[in-house]
């Protein structure tokens, strides 16, 4: 309901509130196999990510499968194909960590209950990213229901789906070199620590410089992969929004690098600034500001805009 489920229709109101019911559960497996993904790099088993991935997407395919064909569990039968498929992710990253020829393994070792207070405050981040991405929905719903239309909404929402695939690459590159930098910073490398950051924003440049011309140019190819092709307006509206979205993303995604390095090294007020503008204060004010004085095509154009200015502020 907080997210503009008031004004939709009851059955798909009904529809998400039962796929939630099913997703949530499977989150916890599917955040820690990416912080344990990104440890295993550092443990020369590159493989066992890919492997892990791989394994996701065929079980999720299959317990999809079975849902429709055998159990015909609906929405809240989907919601748990996938997060069972994150269990099964997550078992296949942890054969990594009870193998006794890795240096990475679990063990009590060490453990002291005081490193929680720094486990908290370098996890902060994860939870503004989400936060803010709640609140992003919340205003720009409202604001598109009340400049246009539920196609509007739509269209957002296609985008939304497009580029949440995009987003948890710059997030892992984000946990990546703040596990690197930290390495480096407190063995005190400041070669090795230069050439991690360097090689970080060089990588984040030359591949998402291409991911967002690529959306910016050519979005409806993306649109139509998540919503029926009958839905012509839905598309077009959706294929807007990637459009400025990829623009946007092409001046932001050096941000996450620049974050994980803060975090890294300490500097963990750098790194929740560019969190906070990133993902809520300039995009927020930038589409609803724009949104407000011209209308939907503000709207779109607000998202280049707050890329631009993140980049600025980065």
């Amino acid at each position: 309901s907080i997210l503009g489920g008031k004004t939709g229709s009851p059955v798909i109101v009904d529809m998400i509130k039962k796929y939630l019911r099913g997703y949530v559960p499977g989150m916890f497996f599917m955040r820690f196999t990416m912080i344990l993904s990104s440890l295993m790099m550092l443990d020369n088993d590159k493989n066992r990510s890919m492997m892990a991935m791989v394994a996701t997407l065929i079980a999720d395919v299959v317990f999809d499968l079975m849902n429709v064909l055998i159990f015909d569990g609906g929405m809240f039968g989907m919601a748990i194909a996938t997060s069972l498929s994150n269990v099964v992710g997550f078992l296949v990253v942890m054969t990594h960590y009870f193998r006794k020829d890795r240096i990475l393994k679990f063990t009590t070792k060490g453990l002291r209950m005081k490193d929680l207070g720094d486990v908290c405050l370098n996890g902060i981040p994860h939870g503004i990213n989400m936060g803010c991405q709640a609140l992003r929905t919340l205003c720009f719903n409202g604001l598109l229901l009340a400049i246009a239309d539920k196609t509007a909404v739509a269209g957002i929402s296609i985008a939304t789906n497009a580029f949440s695939i995009i987003f948890a690459l710059v997030l892992g590159m984000f946990m990546s070199i703040g596990i690197l930098t930290s390495l480096m910073y407190n063995e005190e490398d400041r070669n090795g620590l230069e050439h991690s950051i360097t090689l970080a924003i060089k990588l984040t440049l030359a591949v998402f410089v291409v991911i967002g011309l690529l959306t910016a140019l050519f979005p409806k190819p993306f649109a139509m992969l998540f919503v029926n092709r009958s839905a012509a307006a839905a598309i077009d509206e959706g294929a807007a929004f990637i459009r400025f979205w990829g623009i946007q993303f092409m001046f932001t995604a050096i941000s996450f690098p620049v974050s994980g390095t803060y975090q890294g090294t300490g500097k963990i007020t750098l790194s929740y600034f560019i969190d906070i503008m990133r993902e809520g204060v300039l995009p927020i004010a930038c589409v609803m500001g724009l949104g407000k004085a011209y209308g939907l095509r503000g709207a779109e154009i607000g998202f280049a805009v707050a890329g631009v200015l993140t980049f600025v502020a980065v």
